[in-house]
């Protein structure tokens, strides 16, 4: 008996707190708004009357005044207050109209008065206007924005409710579900009769009802098992069915808040053991609710929120899953990844319902593409189980078969069969058993999947192709899906041996591209949109041949075989004119680039004839072919980047080989011949580059030439003069005078940046890159000269290691020196003379000054004897003739 009573009290403390702390302080709040509203009306009336009776407008006798709304509309502007509105008290100075007459002015019988002006009719305009504004924004924070919150807190007490319950052990589960059932009526009651007042709060409290029931019956259910599952579920689809209803007449808040309650109930109510079963069936019946209003209503908000709940539980689970494998065994979350996107495609595409929008076909898109990522990381948390990989697969051609129906589910399916596929890719062939603690062999399970996959992916691509609106998409996912999968298995497995090897099952696979090509072939000619289609199988057939050279040797060689299908596509997209087909040579670019990084570069012990040749030439060659197909089109951008690789590849093979070369011959110090010699190849490329642009008149290869010729006089700075120079370590430079490895690294980059400069000079359509290219090529050419000149005294004197400091300067070499620098000056000169080159001219005094400053400054204080008077005698025959020269010669010729 006690229990009755206190189930009794608490049914009536649940009603009258409800009613008293949640919906009188509603009720209340609107009474006082619709005061505040009547009250402004009421004043924006009486101005009215006011204005109108300054103005002198007749009121009309009692059966006109239903005519008086085509009159004056303002006077009907407060349509909510019509007991407001009392006559108007007749002027005296106006005759009685017509019965059937419409109003009339005052004018009509004192014409002394002038006719009202529009502008005094449209003072109370401010007034309405700003009367609105505040209303409009008031109306929404009392009448909508805290009837939300009302409802969600009423949703929350609903579920603490229940959770309170639990974790004080007040009364039995079924007394507990039975006080949250009632509840949820009660809230329910309540709304409907605050429905007929306010519809915005009368929504609310439906919204927070039908969360209330959800609470409840889940906690029936998974907590308690007072229901059995079937009826269980019976039992949540009806109340979600009335949630739909309810939110189809109430509005679509009813939804929402419903929406929200309902998936924080599993948070709120949680167990210790889940049943994922029931979870996620209760789960998918909240996302089918609003799925239904999203078709019947266009409401994408909500589907948008149903579906990023529920998958946000799964993804919660998954990652539990990962760590717990005691839920290993449950099909439910593959099975609700399934419905979940198998539904957003029924809403958006069945028929009937709302239109559709760009919302709502991006609410289903997102949703599905979730689904495939929540897929892949659920087959990645089982450990790629196969049971896990089957509903992938049944995932990806649904998919597949729902973007051939509607065209609109392609971007997701397209999507999702990627992201499949890179799954596929990151699964390992073997697995560590923690349980066992053994290695498991998944060889074959991959596969069989890979064969299953691949097989789907290359004739579902191809078969749906025929007759579809976008044939060229299909043949991608057909050719790039095998070709991915085929890559995958065999970055996993290519240490096994099986009965076929690799290079024939890609043969294998370029043959099959082949017969499929050949039908593609037959349809393109019928109707061109299949070109695209056809030219995609075709490429797949090159390039798997492309990929089974490599296979059989080595992946050194796998940039080599793709540097034979830039060509290719290059062809294949001028002959079909396919410009997009012409843009994918990007791909191949990157592919080739990354195989040479990936290479490591195996030259091997051969000299010239090595892997470098082949390795950095046939890409060279590839990059220079496609190029040239690409002359005549519109991709002149790719057409230039291809001609600035070619050049990098070329720029790179001369300098690998140079050094490779030197690093496998037997001579002293190999590594100081080495840098010049690259020089001097750098440096005749830039010449050639120069050449080939005169006659081309191509900027890009100017440009290149000029890169180039300063990557060698960078390489020259940093190496010969700087960390390898022979005066500052032991190195050796040979024996013979001037004929030497002095003369290969200083002196003939000298004679190359001076003809390279020469050339620079007399390219005047160059502008300011020519004038500063040649300045800077010139000066630094006569300065390796000098560095020449200089380092020969040293070695007549001391010999093949000229080391400053094992051996410290003498007489005869600082003799030398001044006599070196002089006729260094006066060949400058007879050289700026003849050429008539005013820069040379400059250099030579440039340098017959350094040399009257060296001979007045050391050699005045160091040399001695008869060293000291040829240095200085020398220098004044020097200078003397220099002076004459410029007195007899130049200046006569300048005169």
């Amino acid at each position: 008996m006690d229990e009755v009573f206190e189930i009794l009290f608490w049914l009536l403390g649940i009603a009258l707190g409800g009613v008293a702390v949640f919906v009188m302080p509603f009720v209340s709040f609107i009474s006082w708004r619709r005061g505040l509203r009547l009250d402004r009306e009421l004043r924006a009336l009486r101005q009215e009357v006011m204005q109108l009776k300054r103005h002198g407008i007749a009121h009309p006798p009692a059966p006109a005044a239903e005519a008086a709304p085509f009159v004056e509309p303002m006077i009907m502007a407060a349509p909510s207050a019509p007991e407001m509105a009392a006559p108007l008290p007749e002027p005296t100075t106006a005759q009685p109209a017509p019965a059937d007459a419409p109003f009339i002015y005052a004018e009509a019988v004192a014409p002394q008065q002038p006719e009202p002006k529009p502008t005094p009719k449209a003072a109370p305009a401010p007034t309405s206007a700003a009367s609105s504004e505040g209303k409009d924004f008031e109306g929404r924070l009392g009448g909508r924005i805290y009837g939300w919150l009302g409802g969600i807190a009423l949703a929350f007490a609903g579920v603490l409710l229940v959770k309170y319950s639990v974790e004080q052990g007040w009364l039995s589960p079924a007394v507990r579900v039975s006080l949250g059932i009632l509840l949820g009526f009660v809230l329910f009651g309540v709304a409907q009769w605050m429905r007929k007042r306010s519809n915005n709060l009368g929504q609310a409290l439906t919204a927070a009802s039908v969360a209330v029931l959800y609470a409840a019956l889940f906690a029936a259910t998974a907590l308690y098992d007072l229901l059995p599952t079937a009826f269980a579920f019976i039992v949540l689809a009806a109340l979600t069915f009335a949630a739909i209803a309810l939110s189809l007449r109430d509005g679509p808040f009813v939804g929402l808040v419903g929406l929200a309650g309902g998936f924080l109930t599993p948070l709120f109510v949680a167990s210790d053991t889940p049943n994922l079963p029931v979870l996620f069936g209760f789960l998918y019946l909240l996302q089918w609710g609003a799925l239904m209003l999203l078709k019947q209503r266009g409401w994408w908000y909500q589907a948008a929120i149903a579906n990023a709940g529920g998958l946000l539980w799964a993804a919660f689970l998954i990652s539990v899953l990962a760590f717990d494998r005691s839920m290993a065994g449950s099909y439910a979350i593959p099975l609700f990844l399934i419905a979940t996107s198998w539904t957003s495609i029924w809403a958006l595409e069945s028929r009937g319902g709302a239109l559709r929008s760009v919302e709502m076909l991006w609410t289903t898109r997102a949703t599905s593409i979730a689904c495939f990522g929540l897929m892949a990381f659920l087959i990645a948390a089982s450990e790629y189980a196969t049971m896990n990989w089957f509903f992938a697969l049944l995932l990806v051609t649904s998919h597949l078969v729902a973007a051939r129906r509607w065209t609109a589910e392609d971007v997701p399916a397209y999507i999702g069969a990627a992201i499949m596929v890179a799954a596929y890719v990151l699964w390992p062939a073997t697995t560590w058993d923690y349980e066992t603690a053994t290695v498991i062999d998944r060889s074959s399970e991959m596969i069989v999947t890979g064969l299953i996959f691949g097989g789907l992916l290359l004739f579902g691509g191809w078969y749906f192709a025929h007759g579809a609106k976008h044939p060229t998409r299909w043949a991608a996912l057909s050719t790039l899906g095998s070709g991915f999968i085929f890559g995958g298995a065999y970055l996993q497995l290519s240490h096994h041996d099986f009965l076929v090897s690799w290079p024939v099952l890609a043969v294998g696979l370029a043959a099959i591209h082949m017969a499929l090509a050949q039908r593609i072939d037959h349809l393109r000619r019928q109707d061109p949109q299949y070109t695209g289609a056809f030219a995609l199988h075709c490429l797949a057939v090159s390039g798997f041949i492309a990929i089974a050279i490599p296979m059989q040797l080595e992946k050194s060689w796998t940039a080599i075989a793709w540097s034979f299908e830039l060509p290719i596509i290059a062809w294949v997209a001028n002959r079909l004119d396919l410009a997009w087909l012409r843009r994918a040579v990007w791909v191949g670019i990157a592919l080739i680039l990354g195989g040479i990084w990936d290479s490591g570069f195996p030259a091997g012990e051969t000299l010239i004839f090595n892997w470098l040749l082949y390795g950095l030439g046939i890409p060279l060659v590839g990059f220079v072919v496609t190029a040239y197909l690409f002359t005549e089109t519109p991709e002149q951008k790719l057409r230039r980047t291809l001609q600035i690789l070619a050049s990098a590849l070329g720029f790179g093979l001369l300098g690998l080989e140079i050094e490779h070369f030197y690093a496998h011959i037997n001579v002293p110090t190999p590594d100081f011949p080495a840098h010049g010699v690259q020089a001097i190849a750098w440096l005749c490329v830039a010449h050639v580059l120069l050449l080939i642009g005169d006659r081309r008149k191509s900027p890009v290869l100017y440009d290149a030439s000029l890169v180039v010729a300063a990557i060698a006089g960078a390489w020259l700075l940093i190496f010969p003069l700087f960390f390898d120079h022979p005066m500052f370590n032991t190195i050796y430079v040979g024996e013979t005078p001037f004929l030497n490895r002095i003369a290969l690294v200083y002196g003939v980059p000298c004679l190359l940046l001076l003809g390279f400069a020469a050339t620079l000079m007399r390219r005047v359509d160059l502008g300011q890159k020519g004038v500063i290219g040649y300045r800077v090529a010139g000066v630094y050419g006569l300065f390796l000269g000098f560095v020449c000149v200089t380092l020969w005294v040293r070695q007549l004197v001391h010999g093949g290691i000229i080391e400053f400091w094992n051996h410290s300067s003498t007489d005869a070499e600082l003799y030398g020196y001044s006599a070196a620098w002089t006729l260094y000056g006066v060949a400058l000169l007879m050289l700026g003379v003849k050429m008539r080159s005013q820069a040379l001219r400059y250099a030579s005094a440039a340098v017959v000054l350094l040399t009257v400053l060296k001979v007045g400054l050391v050699d005045a204080s160091d040399v001695t004897g008869l060293y000291r008077v040829a240095s200085f005698l020398g220098l004044g025959i020097a200078l003397i003739g220099i002076g004459y020269l410029y007195q007899r010669i130049l200046f006569k010729v300048k005169a």
